[in-house]
């Protein structure tokens, strides 16, 4: 990621939740791309986000910084779940260097010893990097083992950074279910655009649902419909690999 690192404007952040609950949106990802336990503010924005509505209200964690007093309070102020991305030990080492595995299963392992009040709301996502079966099994068993509840498999994609090829006729359905807001205000086009490289709008001189229903956003959806993908949506893999191991279920308005 080029772009730079920072934390969106307090109140920028409150505006948009506000915003996207009169439009109706029920699911609230407190994140795009870092990691969200690192904003003090976030049990606010979790309570405003409860207070207005929202169904929905998750963050997706390394897990790294979690402990009994965060996932309590985060819990007390309305979010619905805590997803915490992991793979099993070798492969985290693998995918995740500088980061001590060991460290963190142990403190997973702790902090369900210790079973804060909302403990229930800790899920997992596991991060499927091609592991061994073996592995796979053992990783799947020492979850269940110390009561961690799997949320989803996800099998690893390529950010939109594979080699582009003709149409696939894979749909994707976060150009009309989702909107993804960068730092800055940036509209970015999906969660794979971290550069936000597609000047959708910018929600700091617009609302959401003019930048939502721009000719330019309008445009891409019925591109896309027609076969006739941005850079990034051809050479992605995400839908394929993601999306069709849930088909049949209702998708639910979004904002990231």
């Amino acid at each position: 990621m080029q772009r730079s690192v920072g934390d969106m404007d307090s109140e920028l952040c409150r505006r948009l939740i506000r915003e996207g609950a009169m439009l109706g949106m029920q699911t609230l990802d407190l994140r795009s791309i870092g990691e969200p336990l690192l904003d003090t503010r976030l049990p606010e924005f979790v309570n405003l986000a409860s207070s207005q509505g929202f169904s929905n209200i998750y963050i997706h964690t390394n897990g790294l910084c979690l402990d009994e007093t965060i996932v309590n309070t985060l819990g007390e102020a309305g979010i619905s779940n805590i997803d915490i991305s992991l793979s099993p030990k070798t492969s985290y080492r693998r995918t995740r260097p500088g980061v001590d595995a060991d460290e963190l299963f142990s403190r997973l392992e702790s902090l369900a010893r210790k079973q804060p009040r909302h403990f229930d709301k800790l899920l997992i996502d596991y991060i499927d990097t091609g592991d061994r079966e073996a592995e796979a099994a053992s990783f799947l068993r020492w979850l269940e083992s110390i009561g961690y509840r799997l949320r989803e498999k996800i099998r690893l994609h390529n950010w939109g950074e594979g080699i582009r090829s003709p149409d696939s006729g894979v749909f994707c359905h976060r150009l009309w279910t989702s909107l993804t807001i960068l730092v800055d205000g940036r509209v970015a086009l999906c969660c794979l655009d971290y550069e936000g490289q597609y000047g959708l709008g910018n929600v700091r001189n617009s609302s959401l649902d003019k930048i939502f229903n721009s000719s330019r956003f309008v445009q891409i959806r019925q591109d896309h419909l027609a076969g006739q993908r941005l850079n990034q949506c051809a050479r992605c893999d995400l839908p394929a690999k993601k999306d069709y191991q849930k088909k049949g279920e209702p998708e639910k308005k979004s904002l990231k």
